[in-house]
């Protein structure tokens, strides 16, 4: 690990200010506020596949034991919180953006999507998540409402 932040700029020290206990802390004394909706995502990857910068963070997190499930810096079960959206089949480095042959566009684009849609759930349009694509846009066009899905 400490190659990778490293390679960052960065040290161990910024890592320990993430830890399970300090945000843990962090969440006891910031409270949600009521004009805001909350979501969260998450990101798993194979360890064969991950970035070798993130294999020694995967073997710290689930101990090569098949039930846990990260992305090289976190595990799925601790990215659960507020409204989950999705979990990405990605690792850590994919989805900030550090990956040059992934496009960070796509992420987002998969993120805006999910926030959408579950806006729609939100607002009592359960029956257009059984849907095709394009009856969903055609459907919340004669509501009203704009929806842009995109295929990636």
């Amino acid at each position: 690990m400490e190659k990778t932040f490293e390679v960052l700029g960065m040290s161990l020290k910024n890592a320990e200010e993430f830890s399970h206990a300090n945000m843990a802390a962090f969440n006891e004394v910031a409270t949600d506020s009521k004009e805001v909706d909350y979501y969260s995502f998450g990101a798993k990857k194979k360890e064969l596949d991950m970035s070798e910068l993130l294999k020694p963070g995967f073997e710290i997190i689930t101990n090569h034991e098949m039930l846990h499930e990260c992305d090289g810096m976190n595990r799925v079960s601790d990215m659960k919180w507020a409204r989950y959206l999705l979990t990405f089949d990605h690792d850590h480095f994919d989805v900030v953006g550090f990956n040059p042959s992934m496009n960070p566009l796509h992420i987002a684009a998969i993120v805006t999507d999910n926030l959408r849609l579950s806006e729609l759930k939100l607002e009592g349009d359960f029956e257009i998540f059984n849907l095709p694509a394009t009856e969903i846009q055609n459907k919340t066009k004669k509501a009203g409402k704009r929806v842009e899905l995109r295929r990636i």
